[in-house]
């Protein structure tokens, strides 16, 4: 057999090539756990939306209760609506409900 060993000085081909595929396989890597780390992001602030919608349901159904049972002054309530920054759809539903007169 005449096989000539290579040198195992960093210079040959395989080497490369090996060092190139395991740099390609931790930018895949990177990658995945980059995407990985996004939905967890965004199931996180899915999770605070849900949290935080629950919430104004919550204290929007105490004060309406309250109200109605007359334990709180409509007026008071209707002031804080009109001086609220709220969208001219959620003026509308007001209105449509009776809690503000159309302006």
């Amino acid at each position: 057999m005449n096989e000539t060993p290579t040198p195992n000085d960093g210079s040959n081909g395989t080497s490369r090539e090996k060092r190139a595929v395991q740099k390609q396989d931790i930018r895949r890597q990177i990658e995945q756990l980059e995407n990985r780390l996004k939905q967890v992001n965004q199931r996180d602030q899915q999770e605070a939306r849900k949290r935080d919608t629950q919430l104004k349901i919550v204290a929007g159904a105490i004060l309406l209760a309250d109200i109605e049972a007359g334990n709180t002054d409509r007026a008071k309530v209707v002031a804080m609506f009109k001086r609220g920054a709220i969208r001219e759809r959620d003026m509308k539903l007001l209105q449509e409900e009776g809690w503000l007169k159309d302006e």
